[in-house]
């Protein structure tokens, strides 16, 4: 039986670990996961808004990065329209109309939300960080049209919205760097209140804002996906692409503490050329 488990073939191994990895893609488990402070304080905030009040959403991602930070546009966008908030759709990467229809469709399955009344989508706007701080002094400058050709001057939404003095926060979702704008040109400025939504690997980078105050709050790659989707009680992809990473990291260990048993278990000694 050892001398078995020594010799299984690695393709074995691999279809079982595909079969994990996929098993919660068809049957979403919802595996319990506590939520960490950086993401409740995103949560809470939104939760103590007053309804009505102007939100950002800067969809600035890729795809390459669209399966962390994706899930939690949705989930965040669903939140939103859950608390009857104003949703500014906005970015400054290409892909960020593409992204905000998206997220829009999924929480209008859930909750009414009327075009040019309770969101607007304004679509991509190059520059980067001359168009946030352009954005900041005077929105309907820096965006005369939305998405759609419709001048933002006829949006009824937009009437009173005019720089950042009238948003109540914003929230970059970022693989890139746009959170650093908004914390430089909309954060001090204005003292609006920022949010982060990132890919996991510009987490550590962005928490010396945290741990000051200049963000209020971070949502951390898939993870902090599936800890949103928990709170606001509508699990999505983030909770399954959780899964099933979560699904793959058992099976991975369960073959190493196997593989070890039966190595030491066999009595069998590392040659020479083993131990170089």
């Amino acid at each position: 039986m050892l001398k078995k488990l020594q010799d299984l073939d690695s393709r074995i191994i691999y279809l079982v670990l595909l079969v994990a990895i996929s098993l919660p893609m068809f049957n979403p488990l919802g595996l319990p996961v506590s939520v960490i402070e950086q993401t409740r304080r995103v949560y809470d905030f939104i939760e103590e808004l007053e309804p009505g009040s102007v939100v950002v959403m800067s969809m600035d991602y890729s795809p390459g990065a669209a399966p962390e930070i994706h899930p939690q546009a949705i989930a965040i966008t669903k939140h939103l329209f859950s608390k009857n908030m104003r949703v500014m759709f906005m970015g400054i990467s290409q892909y960020a109309s593409q992204f905000a229809r998206d997220a829009i469709k999924e929480a209008l399955t859930l909750h009414e939300a009327e075009y040019g009344v309770d969101y607007v989508d304004l679509g991509f706007k190059p520059g980067e960080e001359a168009t946030v701080t352009a954005m900041g002094r005077n929105v309907h400058n820096t965006f005369p049209e939305d998405t759609y050709g419709t001048p933002v001057s006829q949006i009824p939404m937009m009437a009173d919205i005019q720089d950042a003095n009238d948003f109540a926060m914003v929230i970059a979702f970022d693989s890139g760097g746009s959170r650093h704008y908004y914390v430089g040109q909309i954060n001090s400025l204005y003292g609006t209140p920022i949010a982060c939504a990132l890919n996991s690997v510009n987490v550590t980078n962005t928490m010396p804002y945290y741990a000051s105050g200049q963000v209020l709050g971070i949502l951390n790659g898939v993870r902090g996906a599936a800890e949103y989707e928990q709170m606001i009680g509508s699990l999505g992809t983030g909770t399954t692409n959780l899964d099933s990473i979560s699904f793959g990291h058992l099976v991975i260990i369960f073959f190493i503490i196997i593989g070890n048993i039966s190595y030491f278990a066999s009595g069998r000694k590392p040659s020479k050329r083993e131990v170089r």
